[in-house]
């Protein structure tokens, strides 16, 4: 059901309980409830950053930092939670495919672009333009610095994981 569709069939029936929600989601759009005693969904945030070419602390730092700053108001899949270490040749295809699950699974993209990653750049790429999901990327690069392929399929670049969450909880949490 497309948007108008949704809005056509919301005035026929004249509920007034009912509110229309974008999920991005290859494009869909779906209704969400609303009303008295419903409650909305949690929004589901995957964690992208670099993960193999980053010294383990780094890369689990700022994913427990964003999960201090988000999980009451979102779920988030950490790629990390797989404990891949020491043999991601041997289990590359799985690694890939997990995250491109987790990717399918989420509706935001939270991204850390401290640096050049081959993978983090494949998952933006694969959310933003396979997907059409949100990607909110937070970077030490100046504007000028950022990767035109990152500027280009990232929604929102900003400078800090805490401009990010807050840039997340302003625009994504439902409030029923």
């Amino acid at each position: 059901m497309g948007a108008k569709d949704y809005q056509r069939w919301l005035k026929s029936t004249g509920a007034s309980n009912l509110s229309f929600q974008p999920t991005a989601y290859r494009g869909a759009w779906t209704p969400a409830l609303c009303g008295k005693g419903r409650e909305r969904k949690m929004k589901t945030v995957y964690l992208s950053g670099p993960i193999m070419d980053e010294h383990e602390g780094v890369a689990r730092r700022w994913r427990d930092i964003a999960e201090s700053l988000l999980s009451s108001h979102f779920r988030l899949l950490d790629p990390m939670r797989r404990n891949f270490r020491d043999k991601e040749v041997d289990s590359a295809n799985e690694i890939v495919e997990f995250d491109l699950q987790d990717i399918r699974d989420a509706d935001i993209v939270l991204v850390n672009y401290c640096k050049p990653s081959i993978g983090t750049s494949m998952e933006v790429f694969y959310a933003s333009h396979d997907l059409g999901k949100f990607v909110i990327a937070f970077s030490p690069f100046s504007f000028q610095d950022c990767s035109p392929w990152m500027v280009r399929y990232c929604t929102k670049i900003l400078p800090s994981l805490e401009k990010a969450c807050k840039y997340l909880k302003t625009h994504f949490i439902d409030i029923p």
